[in-house]
């Protein structure tokens, strides 16, 4: 038997459903199929030796994986809070808000139901193999393969990020096959508001390019507002956005285009979205089960990866493996459950592209001239906090970093 041991550095917080666990980390039984899928993609054509067994149209390699974390367990872990849920009439369980963590939305009956942070040093990867040609294989894959996914629940957002610094005690580095990153120094002074501080700034960042922000005071008066990206890139190429359609068909009866396009759900299928208090907080529900689709998550993967100290770079792109065609042939149905209006069908926009749209936003569009274009209440946001802590300090190193990878 062949064995090797891989050293992973943790770069964010693993979602883990057993967080409670002292040995939550990083699943064999998901890494292991990412990785097989991974070498399978690069070597179509592996010795039929190296083939343990084929179900399902999935081909598993013949080899072990082991795992187990490594160094200090951080505290960043969630604190949970108890609230009533006036529609089941029961308690329910939650955490603390954290960007991008949906999945304990709505609050869970019991607290091993509660997904949460798991954040080690580390973790150690053993793989035995009886193929010494594989196991060689496996020596040049792996550190690649973590250097270009992550892991764990909203994985794509950056959460459960490892990297390898070294096979068997010989140091290793690999850079992401990204074509995007920008710098990000977080500030705190403990790791979970270091990583939250992380998951804000590609939080703000998102919204940027998906749906746009609004942020409201107290009172529900606009003190911020940032147009999306994706709103003047639909502009630009001549075509109204979705939320433009589902608004004249649902709301306001405007005229509809003669073919009505989604964009926004390139970045991902928002299968429920709340319209605010001028729609009086309607629900919208969009599915695409009719084309064989349950759910199309954001393309854009993000890889926060530690180089040194607070300061990390943020990688982010469209993975080599994203195949569009899927969600290109899909129907979106978009309905609203109250009053008589029929479901509207949208259809993806044929002509999106995201190296055009990202060269739309990142190269194309000045930041102060597109804020000043929908700046209709006076709001001068180029001052506002958001935009100078987050957004113009992300979309300059973005600009930067352009001219240097």
């Amino acid at each position: 038997m062949h064995e090797a041991t891989f050293t992973l550095r943790q770069e964010t917080p693993i979602i883990h459903f057993l967080h409670d666990q002292p040995d939550a980390t990083l699943r064999a039984t998901e890494l292991k199929p990412k990785l097989d899928k991974w070498i399978l993609k690069r070597l179509p054509n592996p010795p039929n030796s190296w083939v343990s067994k084929k179900e399902n149209n999935h081909t598993s390699l013949d080899y072990k994986v082991s795992i187990r974390p490594t160094g200090r367990p951080h505290k960043v872990e969630l604190p949970i809070n108890e609230k009533f849920d006036h529609q089941s009439r029961k308690n329910k369980l939650e955490t603390t808000a954290f960007p991008h963590l949906l999945g304990n939305m709505g609050g869970k009956e019991y607290k091993e139901d509660l997904k949460n942070l798991v954040l080690f040093d580390g973790a150690e990867v053993v793989v035995r193999t009886w193929h010494s040609d594989l196991l060689e294989v496996l020596k040049t894959e792996v550190p690649v393969l973590l250097a270009n996914e992550n892991f764990g629940n909203r994985s794509g957002k950056g959460f459960g990020s490892f990297t390898c610094t070294s096979v068997d005690g010989v140091s290793v580095s690999v850079r992401p096959a990204l074509r995007y990153c920008f710098d990000w120094s977080t500030q705190g002074g403990n790791p979970f508001q270091q990583q939250k501080d992380i998951f804000s700034a590609i939080n703000w960042f998102y919204k940027c390019l998906r749906s746009g922000i609004n942020q409201v005071n107290r009172s529900g008066e606009t003190e911020f507002y940032f147009k999306s990206l994706l709103f003047a890139f639909a502009e630009k190429k001549g075509e109204r956005w979705d939320k433009y359609n589902i608004k004249n068909h649902f709301f306001e009866g405007g005229q509809l285009p003669e073919n009505p396009v989604d964009y926004r759900d390139w970045l991902g299928l928002s299968t429920e979205e709340m319209w605010g208090r001028k729609y009086n907080n309607q629900k919208v529900n969009k599915s695409a089960e009719d084309s064989g689709i349950d759910r199309f998550s954001s393309p854009i993967l993000f890889k926060p990866i530690c180089v040194k100290g607070n300061r990390f770079k943020v990688w982010f792109g469209i993975p080599d493996n994203f195949d569009k065609t899927e969600f290109q042939k899909a129907r979106i149905k978009v309905e609203v459950k109250t009053g008589n209006k029929p479901a509207l069908e949208l259809q993806p926009s044929q002509s999106f592209d995201f190296p055009e749209f990202f060269h739309f936003a990142f190269v194309e569009t000045d930041l102060d001239e597109h804020l000043d274009r929908f700046d209709r209440d006076g709001l001068n946001p180029s001052q506002y906090w958001i935009f100078k802590d987050f957004i113009q300090p992300i979309f300059a190193s973005i600009q930067k970093n352009l001219q240097t990878i």
